[in-house]
């Protein structure tokens, strides 16, 4: 019964129509935002299908459609659109390659012109691809929750230096970064490389310079950064190139994703740090 409305007339017929709240304020996806074409269609879709579905009476299911429509005239939706979204889709025959078992799914973030172009390309070669926004002015602007401190966050790679030489370190961790670093130097592990590097040298750590250079939950493709970041930073503490091999492929392109940053830097003038991680390298 979600989104109905229940009365019933002196008779005892029941009607059923559509259920708004007092505080519905009839926003909703805009269509000049950053989203796929095929997420605002669904908006049109979705609420013709539901005055349709629930309405019972014809002149009152005429008065919730002419309502959506207004409301979504408001939101920036044009008439092209509501032809494109209402037009009947007809199933398409399935071919045998069509027919088979899909390689796998993947999720990519919504880049305008590019993102449908990578979705038909891995579509036509059996791969499920859905398409999810990234950039939103509440990722931006809204940030509701206190900062958590550098050395409390979870599930990241992080970056040692030495303080007297050029030597470095470069991890991850599931645990907080704190925990790690008191692994690494309060508690003496002799396992630890940093350890090692300090017994071997009268030099020290510089404990107050650890940066963390990403953050990834995954088990499995908190890996893969780790070695992204390793290959890029050249760490002379790690005593392999992560608990992820990476193909030779990720050389060129980690090398000319660099190349392509200190350009710009040089270009501009300006001293920017590099980011974390390119994600769409260690996505892929």
């Amino acid at each position: 019964m979600l989104d109905v409305s229940v009365s019933r007339d002196d008779v005892g017929n029941l009607s059923f129509t559509v259920y708004r709240k007092p505080t519905h304020t009839d926003q909703y996806l805009g269509f000049s935002s950053n989203h796929p074409l095929q997420h605002k269609l669904g908006v049109i879709r979705t609420l013709c299908d539901r005055a349709n579905s629930i309405v019972t009476k014809e002149e009152e299911r005429t008065q919730e459609l002419d309502k959506v429509g207004r409301s979504l005239a408001i939101c920036g939706y044009e008439d092209l659109s509501w032809v494109t979204a209402r037009k009947k889709r007809e199933p398409k025959p399935q071919s045998k390659k069509q027919s088979s078992q899909p390689k796998g799914s993947v999720s990519i973030p919504y880049i305008p012109g590019l993102s449908e172009s990578i979705q038909r390309l891995l579509r036509s070669n059996g791969v499920i691809t859905h398409i999810k926004p990234t950039n939103t002015i509440r990722s931006v602007l809204v940030n509701p929750k206190d900062k958590t401190d550098k050395l409390d966050k979870c599930g990241v790679v992080y970056h040692i230096p030495c303080g007297d030489c050029t030597s470095s370190y470069i991890g991850e961790s599931a645990c907080s970064l704190r925990t790690r670093l008191v692994e690494h130097g309060k508690r003496k592990t002799p396992s630890s490389p940093v350890n090692e590097h300090v017994s071997g040298s009268t030099h020290s750590i510089d404990w107050e310079g650890v940066k963390i250079l990403d953050r990834e939950e995954n088990w499995f493709r908190r890996g893969v950064k780790e070695a992204i970041q390793i290959k890029r930073n050249e760490s002379d503490l790690n005593r392999d190139k992560g608990r992820h091999h990476l193909p030779p492929t990720y050389d060129s392109v980690i090398h000319s994703y660099d190349r392509r940053r200190s350009t710009s830097v040089a270009t501009s003038g300006q001293m920017t740090q590099f980011p974390a991680t390119n994600q769409n390298i260690s996505r892929h």
